[in-house]
């Protein structure tokens, strides 16, 4: 990240915490995915970087800081209160549908985006039967993986929805000749690393590129930050400290 916009992503002091990590992934023809935490801003090569100083748009509370990302599509699944609808509409990203099955806070989303379609039930959805977009983004059930919740990780019966949200992409692709959506965000806590001895983190990465065999890192340990390039998509991820990013609330 260039130093002129060193103020969007602070790093983590404090690794004690329930972070926020965020597993990008943009298609084999795309560029890279610049991010901060609850708000993501995706960057095709077609559209520019930060260091090129080009249809660079930084979202932040007030809104865009810069010329905005236009003719980008996202769908949100795993809702909640349209967090990242919010973040992406900042950016200029259009947010066009979301899956949710809380009465509350589809209540919420619908108030802010009522042109925006609600799919429901996740489990229900067929990928290759909903309107395509170039960006999908998911916070996945995290109890199983919280380091506070049982501990089944993967496996257990909520957060093994990730897996879903990953049929539904991976529809989506087969039914557009692999052009949506270009890019992929996913979120969850930081627990994620250590969930099954470390193994469910590595089970993520693999689905996003079943295509590679992604080894375990040498140490056995995830770094906070990492990459995967090469052959395909670009997987990157990043824990981010939730307590720089202003005060949870619900309007």
């Amino acid at each position: 990240m260039p130093a002129r916009r060193r103020d969007l992503c602070r790093p983590s002091t404090n690794h004690q915490k329930e972070d926020s990590l965020c597993t990008i992934t943009p298609a084999p023809t795309a560029g890279r995915i610049w991010t901060r935490t609850n708000a993501v801003t995706a960057s095709p090569a077609s559209v520019g970087n930060p260091q090129s100083g080009t249809a660079w748009t930084a979202c932040g509370r007030g809104g865009a800081r810069g010329p905005a990302v236009s003719a980008l599509k996202l769908g949100s699944l795993f809702d909640g209160i349209g967090v990242f609808p919010l973040a992406a509409s900042r950016c200029g990203i259009v947010p066009v549908w979301a899956s949710e099955i809380a009465r509350a806070p589809v209540s919420i989303t619908k108030r802010h985006f009522p042109e925006m379609l609600h799919l429901g039930d996740i489990t229900q959805i067929d990928g290759g039967k909903i309107p395509p977009v170039d960006v999908v983004t998911f916070g996945s059930p995290c109890q199983n993986l919280s380091q506070i919740g049982n501990r089944t990780g993967l496996a257990g019966s909520k957060s093994g929805l990730f897996y879903q949200a990953m049929r539904i992409i991976e529809e989506m692709r087969n039914a557009t000749d692999n052009r949506y959506p270009a890019f992929a965000v996913w979120e969850n806590v930081a627990g994620a690393f250590v969930s099954n001895d470390r193994l469910d983190f590595l089970a993520v990465l693999r689905a996003f590129r079943p295509d590679t065999q992604i080894p375990m890192p040498a140490s056995g340990r995830w770094g906070y930050a990492g990459m995967v390039r090469g052959g395909g998509a670009d997987l990157a991820w990043r824990t981010m400290d939730a307590q720089y990013w202003a005060s949870p609330r619900l309007a």
